[in-house]
């Protein structure tokens, strides 16, 4: 009889326990809300209720916990029975509230709500009636569950991004967001992806930043486009320098740097050049040749102008080279036909193409042209002639690429095959709202290409010679006039350039001509 009770016991205790479903079909749908309390817009709430979700299945509670926001922003305190969350207030009289359900609210799958959830109440006889929506970006791209705060401005004064604002919510699937039931005045807004959890914005993570404050009545006011970029700080530290053979060094850096601000002397041994990899924190230095076993002196190291600190010395290597260099590829198989061919190497080349020469056979192709280096790890060939349109097979020596130790690719032969594609689509339209002079970029998602034009000053643009293709298209008001995008900072605040986003991919067949396409800086 008692190991018929231990026994039932253990299997009440092993069907209560609290996880992620096991076994069965994969569940990808996300979860709903299916009801809640009080109602939408509700008067007059007592100062006693509290505000109750129901959820149509069981949630991960902590990250469900994290995604919801209160504004006006009180202490809180959440129960949890099955699906149902109940969440008490501490209401205050003549309030208007709203309560958000971020995407970052998931299920014990890891399914993410598709949309942010908001619920507007009030305690006395009247709601705010403003609203607000935008839109975030990452690389182009709409963004989903990026952290938006809207500061209130007319009740602070504090500094954006240390402080909590008066509202939040998340962007979903389609990067928009929407904050409901505002009061009227002036916001200023942030958007981030809070990548190290702490539910604040740091100078190293992605965020975006507002060109302008947003004015809202009691109407739905449009925000500008928010593109979240993640900023270098500024502080890369070098973490090491060794010796990878005897004639070449790896310095590896805390955060990527840019190669071009990067000066290296070392006492007694020649520095030849400096290059980068795809991975832009190590940067590889090409020397003289190093006496195996001799302590070298790291003189001077400069990035952007600010000597970085180091006082280790390094130890010269007497190991030769032995390891060829490869061919990585092309930087586009696609080419229009008056485009250059570019290819990439796994480290620094030393050949010499001024005489370099395609090999011609019974199914390839010769084209003759010329080759010049764009880096040492990136070279291009030009065509005297235009490409012909179709698919095009070549062929050139391994042994004619060497790199700087004369060791050649290991392959003989180096195949080169790419296509040549009509140019002949164009689109053209207007830019709204410009105070500077407007840039359009449009950016080819199967090419990887981007394509640029300055506007005229009333804003108009035509960019043609397109191939068929899916574009995105965006506009920045370049106020500075140097044919970037400014991104601005967070730490000190400093506003980026407006941007602007068509919000949707242009499809482009080889000779459509899309016109009357209409961008705006909010």
């Amino acid at each position: 009889m008692s190991f018929l009770c231990f026994s039932i016991l253990c299997l009440c205790c092993a069907c209560a326990k609290v996880g992620p479903p096991q076994g069965g079909a994969v569940d990808d749908t996300p979860p709903q809300i299916l009801s809640h309390s009080p109602d939408v817009d509700q008067l007059n709430v007592s100062l006693e209720r509290y505000v109750e979700i129901v959820f149509s299945e069981p949630m991960d509670r902590r990250r469900t916990e994290e995604a919801i926001f209160i504004s006006p922003s009180d202490s809180l305190g959440f129960r949890w029975r099955g699906r149902t969350l109940r969440i008490d207030l501490g209401l205050r009289p003549d309030r208007t509230y709203v309560v958000t359900v971020g995407t970052g609210a998931r299920d014990l799958r890891n399914n993410a709500l598709e949309q942010s959830f908001s619920l507007a109440f009030a305690t006395g006889a009247r709601l705010d009636q403003g609203a607000l929506r935008g839109r975030v970006y990452q690389r182009q791209a709409p963004l989903r569950g990026a952290h938006i705060w809207a500061y209130d401005l007319s009740n602070f004064s504090g500094q954006v991004g240390r402080e909590k604002p008066a509202y939040q919510t998340q962007s979903g699937v389609d990067g928009q967001y929407g904050f409901l039931r505002l009061a009227s005045g002036r916001y200023q807004l942030l958007a981030f992806v809070d990548d190290n959890k702490d539910s604040l914005p740091n100078s190293d993570e992605w965020v975006g930043l507002p060109a302008r404050d947003v004015v809202v009545r009691d109407t739905l006011g449009l925000a500008g486009n928010l593109e979240l970029v993640r900023r270098q700080t500024g502080g890369a530290t070098l973490e090491r320098i060794q010796s990878l053979h005897s004639g070449a060094l790896l310095l590896l850096f805390s955060e990527p740097v840019n190669i071009d601000a990067l000066e290296l002397r070392i006492h007694d041994l020649s520095v030849e050049l400096l290059y980068a990899t795809d991975d832009a924190r190590k940067v590889y230095a090409v020397t003289a040749q190093q006496e195996a076993g001799k302590t070298y002196d790291v003189d001077r190291v400069v990035l952007g102008g600010r000597v970085l600190a180091w006082s280790e010395s390094l130890r010269g290597s007497g190991r030769r080279d032995t390891k060829p260099p490869e061919w990585i590829g092309l930087e586009s198989a696609i080419l229009t036909a008056n485009d250059p061919l570019k290819m990439r190497f796994s480290e620094a080349m030393r050949a010499d193409v001024q005489g370099m020469q395609w090999v011609g056979g019974d199914s390839t192709l010769a084209p003759q042209g010329a080759w010049r280096w764009l880096s040492p790890t990136h070279v291009e060939f030009m065509p005297d002639s235009l490409w012909e349109v179709g698919s095009w097979s070549c062929i050139l020596k391994g042994s004619d690429w060497t790199d700087r130790a004369g060791l050649a690719l290991a392959d003989s032969t180096l195949a080169v095959v790419f296509s040549v594609v009509e140019a002949r689509a164009s689109v053209a339209g207007r830019v709204l709202g410009v105070q500077g002079v407007a840039e359009v970029r449009l950016r080819a998602e199967q090419m990887g290409r981007d394509y640029a034009v300055r506007c005229s000053p009333e804003g108009d643009f035509v960019v043609d010679g397109l191939p068929a293709d899916t574009y995105q298209l965006w506009s920045f008001d370049d106020l500075n006039g140097d044919g970037k995008w400014d991104a601005g900072t967070l730490f000190p605040f400093i506003r980026p350039e407006a941007i602007t986003h068509y919000g949707a991919s242009i499809e482009l067949a080889a000779d459509d001509a899309v016109v009357d396409l209409r961008l705006e800086f909010r």
